[in-house]
């Protein structure tokens, strides 16, 4: 069995910007002086875009194996902070959608894993600045035979 996984990251984080604002209010969970930009002039990217991250996935997701044995599928939508700096904090699951079984906590604990791992990100520029940024991404787990 293989592992099939897709992200859509900054053109899909924008056509469900509705559902991604529905999450905790970041600016709290961050703490005082650490604004959080929601409309940068240009979203983070991960080194080498969307391939560079597609790429990084498939290196770092591993199939959580009771999840494997059961055959459970689903998208997890992780939802994190980019800082100025480029590196990731205050990741959380901000929803989890079955494809044909139940969700799992163990496909949204991985997830969170991998996003908690990747490192060098291009941060959020607002005003010529590097800024601390939403951003949210789908990753999906899918079995192939």
């Amino acid at each position: 069995m293989m592992l099939a996984l897709a992200t859509y990251a900054g053109a899909w984080a924008q056509e469900n910007a509705d559902e991604i604002r529905r999450g905790e209010d970041w600016e709290a969970i961050a703490g005082s002086g650490s604004a959080i930009e929601e409309q940068p002039d240009a979203m983070p990217t991960f080194p080498g875009g969307i391939d560079g991250w597609t790429k990084y996935l498939y290196r770092n997701l591993t199939y959580p194996e009771k999840e494997l044995r059961k055959r459970i599928e689903g998208r997890v939508l992780v939802q994190f902070v980019v800082t100025a700096e480029g590196k990731v904090r205050d990741v959380k699951v901000l929803h989890s959608v079955k494809v044909l079984h139940s969700v799992s906590p163990g496909l949204d604990a991985e997830a969170m894993r991998v996003v908690k791992k990747s490192r060098g990100w291009n941060p959020g520029i607002k005003d010529g600045q590097p800024v601390n940024t939403r951003f949210t991404v789908p990753i999906r787990f899918a079995l192939n035979e």
